[in-house]
């Protein structure tokens, strides 16, 4: 408790490097989570977003890790201003600078799912589909330039556009605390978006993203349907709609990356959905042949998914052949 308003006197400090310091030592406490941290998680906050505006100075993306680190404490939701620290968060995310804008997408991302009653989709949504579904501004590079903390396209430095990386992991994050309305009206756009994200002409990064956001998704509005919030037959459908883009994925045989992918989509989407036999006779069959095909993949790990997915599909109701 001593600490904080040094810290917080810190963030307000004239000099860069003093705001730097600053970010970092609460960086370091949110990382904590300490209960103690508490009672300075909204006055924390609400200091490093006033921060967020004007120059950008050498390393300035450590104020949205700092808030990336509070949003993972237990109390964050109840302690700050949902709607106020998603705007702040956003309009850092429109700043130009590519490493800048990178931060504050993955700090959207990470305040998102610390607000998991919250659902942001109206506040930013469409800035996170435009950035997704723009198209590449490079040609995809070769697997030695690859990056994987990057991803594989090279934004321009001065872009309005959200990397689409970033913004595919903060749309999975957006669609985990979206209402069912928000789903149902939203649901067709996200959808679009995602299949876009998996063509073969998107970085084996963006389309590995797409693959766990596509995942989500599906797991999120077969949730929803449960409850009768959702029409039942919206999971399938979707699923139906996603899965020859998923089933394209697995033909990339440069990024396992891609095929692991592609394996935990069917991991995941198939039981949730309850079973292959719910899914068209033809995707049935698509879906086994995957399956088969992965399951004597070359790489140990792409290899072992598939073997379980396997053993999970054998486990389901049989398949109409």
């Amino acid at each position: 408790g001593d600490i904080v308003p040094i810290i917080t006197s810190g963030l307000t400090a004239s000099q860069w490097q003093m705001k730097k310091q600053s970010a970092l030592a609460v960086k370091k406490l949110g990382e904590t989570a300490s209960d103690s941290l508490t009672p300075f998680i909204g006055p924390l906050v609400k200091s490093l977003l006033a921060e967020l505006p004007g120059r950008l100075w050498e390393g300035k993306e450590c104020l949205l890790e700092a808030i990336g680190a509070l949003s993972s404490h237990p109390k964050f939701a109840e302690s700050v201003d949902a709607a106020a620290v998603v705007a702040g968060v956003a309009a850092a995310a429109e700043r130009k600078k590519k490493v800048y804008k990178q931060a504050a997408v993955k700090c959207l991302g990470e305040v998102i799912t610390g607000l998991p009653s919250h659902d942001s989709f109206s506040a930013v949504g469409k800035f996170l589909l435009d950035g997704i579904n723009a198209p590449p501004t490079a040609p995809k590079k070769s697997v030695l330039e690859s990056s994987e903390a990057g991803g594989a396209e090279e934004e321009e430095e001065a872009s309005n556009l959200a990397p689409p990386v970033e913004a595919l992991q903060c749309l999975a994050a957006l669609c985990k605390s979206a209402s069912a309305g928000t789903m149902t009206q939203q649901g067709s756009a996200v959808l679009e978006a995602i299949k876009v994200s998996m063509d073969v002409n998107r970085s084996w990064a963006v389309r590995t993203a797409a693959l766990d956001t596509g995942k989500i998704f599906i797991e999120q509005v077969k949730q929803r349907s449960e409850s009768g919030a959702v029409a039942s037959g919206l999971p399938l459908e979707w699923a139906e709609s996603m899965l020859p883009c998923v089933l394209a994925c697995s033909e990339d045989l440069k990024m396992s990356q891609v095929r692991t992918g592609v394996a935990e989509w069917i991991q995941g989407v198939v039981p949730a959905l309850g079973g292959v036999s719910t899914f068209a006779i033809a995707s049935q069959q698509n879906i086994q042949k995957c399956v088969d095909t992965l399951s004597n993949d070359r790489n140990s790990g792409v290899k072992s998914i598939a073997l379980r997915v396997g053993d999970v599909l054998r486990g389901a109701a049989p398949m109409q052949l």
